[in-house]
């Protein structure tokens, strides 16, 4: 009977027994047994530190999204097309297709937002929320929005200057996770980070079930003589040496982990258990494996079961090019709005499970949901009836680990600017020095894990309202 191993760890120490004395690969490499307390060590990170237990869900809105439909609204009584020339914002929500029953102009606990944010207006969420706004994105080129935002810095033209924040996340806490990283249809860098750090990329639920199924299995007594074979060569000198081949062992390791898992039954969604029936009656999806719905179920399946530390989710745009660069429409609201649906349903979720350590918090206590786009679409409509590029964004916190129940910073009512800010309150202040860039949001992240020192060298400081102890 084959023993199903709930971590990287366990399988690690369970299959390179036979290698006596193998702890490492490569002088300057990462512990197979645990990766993160080399890696720790390679931060000059201080003996003892442990970073708080924490996951992450990140949430992409590929093209640049329409925050006046959601995050970052306009008065449609005041802000009209005979105004717009004054202040240089015309919503155009009468011009919309389709409008939620609820409204397109809406009142929530955190101020007035658009309709399409759907049920993460109601109070239960916005008190797990906290919405930034004002955001300068410092350019307006599709793929370098991505990485400013992805990686928290600007990337020197479309080169990334930066591992990806769930590349890093990854590697600061996921060394005894399975697999420690998931994106789904998000592009992530990893370029200074130990492999198990690179995340199982798969543009549908179903490409992750399928990866960690082995549908050839040999007999467990010849796995193990392969197994100690390869452990004899990992270990021997010239292995020991080159970095590529530690790489390639780590990657080897990671990928025998998941085969060893047993974990694809848990994942496969086209299975007819009453498990996989009642994830689809929440979250409202039959076969459909690409959809944000299903995409969404399944981060929390890898996270409840404490397979992964991040997973990137790819929020399905409009039309068949699944994107939110919209220039010829206005409708990006329903796309929005069935992404956020689905995010308050994985809140209902986590809410409801007690996380695993007898500390009494819930799943969503240990858990922070991230939605961001490269930036925004443009104040005013263009000349075939759809926006444009706008520097100023917004940004989406939901779950844990940050003050919640706020909102920080804001864009103008003329031109939609971003306006300086007090970071230790959030509040406007007219005509001061800070504004808020990903860069410094990136930053919180690590400061509100522990890391009080720049540990991704993002150069910034954090953003002290964001964080509980303000």
């Amino acid at each position: 009977m084959r023993k199903k191993f709930t971590n990287r760890r366990d399988f690690l120490r369970t299959t390179m027994a036979s290698a006596v004395g193998l702890t490492a690969v490569a002088g300057g490499g990462y512990s197979l047994l645990n990766p993160r307390h080399i890696w720790a060590a390679e931060q000059n990170v201080p003996e003892g530190f442990q970073p708080k237990d924490h996951y992450f869900v990140f949430y992409n809105f590929t093209g640049g999204w329409d925050s006046l439909l959601s995050w970052d609204p306009r008065d449609p009584a005041i802000f009209t097309q005979a105004t717009m020339g004054e202040t240089g914002i015309y919503p155009a929500y009468e011009r919309l297709v389709t409008t939620p029953k609820h409204g397109i102009y809406v009142d929530s606990a955190l101020g007035m937002l658009g309709g399409f944010v759907g049920d993460l207006r109601l109070k239960k969420y916005t008190d797990r929320m906290c919405l930034i706004r004002g955001i300068n994105m410092e350019t307006l080129a599709h793929e370098a929005g991505f990485l400013r935002f992805r990686c928290g810095r600007m990337p020197e033209g479309t080169v990334p200057t930066r591992d990806s924040t769930d590349v890093m996340m990854a590697a600061l806490l996921g060394g005894d996770q399975l697999v420690p990283n998931i994106s789904l249809d998000v592009p992530s860098v990893n370029n200074g980070n130990p492999a198990f750090a690179t995340p199982l990329s798969s543009v549908t639920t179903d490409g992750v079930a399928q990866a960690m199924k082995r549908n050839n299995a040999l007999s467990e007594s010849i796995e193990n003589e392969i197994q100690a074979l390869l452990n004899q060569q990992a270990a021997c000198a010239h292995s020991t040496a080159s970095p590529y081949l530690e790489r390639a062992v780590s990657t080897k390791n990671t990928v025998s982990a998941m085969l060893a898992s047993n974990l694809s039954e848990s994942l496969d969604f086209k299975a007819n258990s009453d498990e996989v029936k009642l994830l689809k009656a929440h979250y409202g999806f039959t076969s459909d494996l690409y959809s944000v719905e299903a995409r969404t179920a399944l981060a929390e399946v890898v996270l409840t079961q404490q397979v992964s530390r991040c997973v990137s989710i790819r929020a399905n745009g409009v039309g068949g090019n699944n994107t939110y660069d919209t220039h010829t429409t206005l409708e990006q609201g329903p796309p929005q709005m069935r992404a956020y649906n689905a995010i308050a349903r994985l809140m209902d979720r986590l809410e409801a499970k007690e996380y695993p350590d007898n500390s009494g918090d819930s799943w969503l206590d240990r858990t922070t949901i991230v939605c961001h786009s490269e930036f925004t679409r443009s104040p005013l409509l263009e000349e075939d009836a759809g926006r444009g590029h706008w520097l100023t964004n917004v940004c989406l916190l939901a779950g844990g680990g940050f003050k919640m129940n706020q909102v920080v910073g804001a864009s103008s009512d003329v031109g939609m600017a971003p306006r300086p800010v007090d970071f230790n309150t959030g509040l406007v202040v007219p005509n001061g020095p800070d504004i808020l860039t990903p860069d410094r949001i990136m930053r919180t992240f690590y400061t509100m894990l522990g890391y009080e020192w720049d540990v991704a060298d993002l150069r910034v400081d954090p953003v002290p309202c964001l964080l509980k102890s303000s």
